[in-house]
C-alpha cells in the first residue's frame, strides 16, 4: 500500500498519530530518510521499529527516535553514546530515560549535555 504512495504522503502519514502501528513499522523502514524520521518521532511506532530506527544511517533519525517518548529505556542508553551532542541532549531530556543513562550523560564531555541531563 505504501509503496504507491508519493513520499510527502507517506511522511504525512508516518507523523500522523492515527497511523496504526503495523503501518508505521512498514514506514520505519522507508528508502526516503524524511519518512522514516516521522516514524521515528511518532510515539505509535512500535518499539521494535524504534530500535531500528536508533541504528539508522541519517542522524536526524536518530534524534528523531531520542526525542520520542515511546523509545524503550535500552534504546536511549544506546543513543546516548552518540558522537552526535544534540542526539545526546535529546536523549538526557526524554523522560523515558533511565536514572542510570541520566547519570552517565550527567558527566558528559558536553556542557549542552551536562546542563541538559541535571534539567531532567
Amino acid at each position: 500500500m505504501t509503496t504507491r504512495l508519493d513520499a510527502q504522503t507517506r511522511r504525512y502519514l508516518a507523523a500522523s498519530r492515527a497511523t496504526p502501528p503495523e503501518t508505521l513499522a512498514i514506514l520505519a523502514r522507508d528508502r526516503a530518510s524524511r519518512v522514516r524520521e516521522a516514524a521515528a518521532s511518532n510515539p505509535s511506532t512500535p518499539a521494535d521499529a524504534l530500535a531500528r530506527l536508533a541504528t539508522d544511517r541519517d542522524e536526524w533519525v536518530h534524534h528523531a527516535t531520542a526525542t520520542n517518548q515511546s523509545t524503550p529505556p535500552d534504546v536511549l542508553a544506546a543513543l546516548a553514546l552518540s558522537q552526535w551532542f544534540g542526539i545526546r541532549v535529546a536523549v538526557a531530556g526524554n523522560p523515558s530515560t533511565s536514572p542510570a543513562t541520566l547519570a552517565r550523560l550527567a558527566s558528559d564531555r558536553s556542557n549542552w549535555v551536562r546542563e541538559a541531563a541535571a534539567r531532567s
